[in-house]
Formats: C-alpha cells, structure tokens, sequence
C-alpha cells in the first residue's frame, strides 16, 4: 500500500465554463445536494469521463465511495493507465458524467492515492459546485433486466458466434451495455452487424462505434458505450418507439 499525500489542502476548482450556446447549465452549490447526486453517481455505476488540465485526451473511472462528513470521495483508478501518473503529477481534474439522460459536470483535486490489490484508489474533494447540464436532445432511458431486449455484437475474436451483451440504457443515438470478454473491443472500433432484438421479434440492425470503454479489472464485465451508425429511417422509427415506451414504463416504476 502506498500514499501521496499533498502538503496543503486545496479546495476542489470550479468546473469550467465551456458549456455551448445552445446548453443552459444549473449550478448546485448546496454541499447536502452534491452528495446526494455523488450517491447517485455510485449507485448508478454512472461512467466519469476525466480529464486533466494540460493533459491530452480523457479517461474513465467511477465513484466507489461517498464520505460527506469528511466531503471526501473515493474514485476507481484511471482507464487508460496512462492517466494515472498525469493525475499524481497534475492533481487537478474535470469530470463530465451522464444520470439518467442528463450531464453532469464538477471538477475536484486529488489528495492522496492508496492501491488495494494492485488497483489505485483517489481519495479527492468533494466537489464545491456541480454543474447540471439541461440538454436532453437524446434522452437515455434505463433498460431492466427483464425488458426483453438483447443486443448481440460480432466480436471475431470471441469465435464463430456474435457475443451477446446486457443493455445497460438506450437512447435515439446509441446505448451502453455491459459485456463479459477478454478482448474488449478499443474506443473508436466500428462494430458492423450488430443486432437489436425486440421484444416483439423486431431486429434493428446497425453499425456500432464503441465511444468508451471501462472495465475495473480483467475479472469484471467490460461497460461499453456506443453510438448508432447508418440508421435508417425505418429503423430510427422502430427505436423512438422502443424509448418512448421504455420511458413510460421507467416513469411508472418511479412514481411507485
């Protein structure tokens, strides 16, 4: 086990303002509603896309745990791992993440670095601000378990056989699923021929781009998120309609 510990405790920076002309963006400052949506972050697996100021490209991690009275969180070690010294070396971090179809921004400042078996653990700020994104052109509604909807990938490596994934949400421009494989496909991979069986036997094909890539370790499912290529309008039909009827279902269950 290991520690970095800074000499001082900086407060966490404000998220930075490079929100564009067509977003409105709310900022929460009450320290009881940040950690109310870092629990949130935790409890909904919710991918953090992190990066670091001076640092090109961005990384992925996850909230594993929330200490508001010591306004402390704990985030999963960096994916790629190139990301890891930068953040030793720069301290300093954004993070953008999505709940529920909706963005979310904050930035914060690591302050001391442990490893358990092998995985780096950042105990960082709380954040001071959080900054809610009102964009919503693409909502991405939850997919339960017993929904009845399958995806099944052509992963080559895998075999003769497409490997079958488990949806995780869906939106009118992609989706992020889960998927147990060795050889995760890479960020930017087109997947040709991917499937999406419908509960009432309809199948949309489409052209996938895998967008992110997370898995903890070699051990754990691979989540992937990726965006719909080559849509046509038939399609696009099949699927709005999917959603909306999903939504219904996720906004009953809520008002429950």
């Amino acid at each position: 086990m290991f520690f970095r510990r800074p000499p001082t405790r900086d407060p966490a920076p404000e998220p930075p303002a490079d929100l564009d002309a067509h977003s409105s963006a709310e900022r929460i400052t009450n320290p009881a509603q940040i950690t109310r949506f870092m629990q949130l972050f935790k409890d909904g697996h919710c991918l953090l896309n992190v990066s670091i100021p001076g640092v090109e490209g961005s990384f992925n991690s996850a909230v594993l745990r929330v200490y508001p009275q010591r306004e402390l969180l704990i985030l999963d070690e960096l994916n790629p791992h190139a990301g890891h010294q930068a953040l030793i070396k720069r301290r300093r971090f954004n993070v953008r993440c999505r709940l529920h179809g909706v963005e979310y921004r904050f930035a914060s400042v690591l302050q001391r670095v442990e490893e358990q078996r092998g995985i780096a653990l950042y105990f960082v700020a709380m954040p001071q601000v959080l900054l809610h994104i009102q964009r919503r052109n693409h909502f991405r509604v939850p997919v339960d378990s017993n929904a009845g909807i399958e995806l099944n990938l052509p992963l080559p490596e895998e075999g003769t056989n497409p490997s079958q994934a488990s949806i995780l949400d869906l939106s009118a421009s992609g989706l992020g699923m889960q998927l147990v494989t060795p050889t995760p496909p890479d960020r930017g991979d087109i997947l040709p021929g991917c499937a999406l069986h419908l509960p009432d036997g309809t199948v949309i094909r489409s052209e996938l781009e895998i967008r992110f890539v997370y898995a903890r370790d070699r051990l754990s499912p691979v989540r992937l998120g990726g965006q719909f290529l080559k849509l046509d309008r038939k399609a696009r039909n099949q699927l709005a309609a999917l959603i909306r009827e999903l939504e219904r279902r996720h906004l009953r269950n809520q008002s429950r």
